[in-house]
């Protein structure tokens, strides 16, 4: 997965809203807390990206983006995404 386009990185991020949340999202620039998201899904969705993207995005980086975009392109931006 280190290899993703922002494209690609938005839809994976999408990926892990749908299945924390346990519903299909419309968009990619669709607000988390819009979506009726609260604080405990929001670590579940942050621990499934860091574990499947080995990154260490945190709580905060979280809340400064909200959307699958935008969270995309803070990943693409600022984080480099490690593979073993």
């Amino acid at each position: 997965m280190n290899n993703l386009n922002q494209n690609e990185l938005s839809h994976f991020i999408k990926s892990c809203f749908e299945k924390i949340m346990d519903f299909n999202i419309d968009d990619i620039h669709q607000n988390f807390f819009m979506l009726g998201g609260n604080s405990i899904q929001a670590l579940e969705i942050i621990n499934l990206i860091n574990e499947k993207l080995n990154t260490d995005i945190s709580i905060t980086d979280f809340f400064d983006a909200l959307t699958p975009y935008k969270i995309s392109k803070f990943i693409h931006e600022n984080i480099s995404i490690f593979t073993f």
